[in-house]
């Protein structure tokens, strides 16, 4: 798995930033058997950080897209 961090931007003790997971599917991911296909997911993090850790996060990613590189045919209804 490759994490690469693209904007980031800080004030105080919070950072935010936008991230792209990049890797090759060999294991299990939510009910999906392996494939061994390529995947990219996109999502955004903004933590606190409290001496020099990070206390609390908040994260969203691109969980519709996860389903979709394994050939998921999932049908969503609002």
């Amino acid at each position: 798995l490759r994490i690469e961090v693209g904007r980031m931007v800080a004030e105080g003790d919070m950072v935010a930033y936008d991230w792209t997971a990049t890797g090759t599917h060999h294991g299990h991911l939510m009910g999906m058997a392996p494939t061994g296909r390529g995947a990219s997911v996109g999502g955004m993090s903004i933590v606190r950080i409290r001496n020099g850790q990070i206390a609390e996060a908040w994260n969203v990613f691109d969980q519709l897209g996860m389903f979709h590189f394994g050939g998921s045919t999932y049908c969503l209804i609002f």
